[in-house]
């Protein structure tokens, strides 16, 4: 930028002559950096939100050792009382095997002791 230092007066031609290189030397590239600086945060605001969001959907998704805990319980609960069904089955078939030996006399009686010891 040049100073005029005469005392005359600045003409119009040279007042703009001199705010155009104001404006282009110190105005835009100061206006640039300042744009830039609060581009650069508001992606970085936007990057952290996005990859908070994208966190909490994953973590969401996993159940929680409580729930796990519980769920195994009651898959315990589920496939012992499964299994007291299915040997109560067995138990009165054997029962009802040995009752029908017992009655038309097909099985002597050590075999059908025997057979009553097992169940």
């Amino acid at each position: 930028m040049k100073h005029n230092n005469n005392s005359k007066p600045i003409t119009r031609k040279e007042l703009r002559e001199e705010l155009g290189e104001f404006t282009d030397q110190v105005l835009l590239p100061a206006l640039d950096k300042l744009i830039d600086f609060k581009l650069e945060q508001k992606l970085e605001e936007k990057l952290e939100q996005k990859l908070e969001e994208k966190l909490e959907a994953k973590m969401t998704r996993f159940p929680d050792k409580a729930y796990l805990t519980d769920k195994l319980a009651d898959l315990a609960v589920e496939i012992y009382q499964r299994l007291e069904r299915r040997l109560a089955k067995e138990k009165d078939f054997k029962i009802k095997v040995t009752e029908i030996l017992k009655r038309h006399q097909l099985a002597s009686q050590e075999e059908i002791k025997y057979l009553e010891d097992l169940i």
